[in-house]
């Protein structure tokens, strides 16, 4: 597998900032998350922004799966402050579609959130 010619195809720019935002949650909430959010992504040609909300401070892991190669990158992968965030995602192709999925943990490692969006 090659995985340096994945990482240079999949780099993945990240900044956090807070953020307005009108777009629609389309997660799939665990019970007792609310205020927890992945929102649906606005692609722009090869980047894609993504948004998501934490309502208390945990660990994240927050990744693309690349639906036609399978090539899975992480794009954040540690502890992250409450509040709204982003991650810019250059995909490598304008044509790409991608499953993007949040998991955010407890300072136990007990899951609070976990949701899921599907980028054409």
């Amino acid at each position: 597998m090659k995985t340096i010619s994945k990482i240079a195809l999949f780099t993945a720019f990240l900044f956090f900032a807070c953020f307005s935002t009108n777009a629609q949650n389309t997660n799939n909430s665990s019970a007792g998350s609310q205020g927890f959010a992945l929102f649906q992504a606005n692609s722009n040609n090869e980047c894609i922004n993504i948004k998501f909300n934490l309502n208390d401070d945990c660990y994240v892991i927050l990744y693309a799966i690349n639906l036609q190669t399978g090539a899975k990158t992480m794009l954040v992968d540690g502890d992250i402050s409450k509040g709204l965030h982003g991650v810019m995602f250059k995909t490598g192709k304008e044509s790409a579609k991608f499953d993007c999925t949040l998991e955010a943990f407890d300072n136990n490692g007990n899951i609070l959130h976990s949701s899921k969006i599907n980028i054409q």
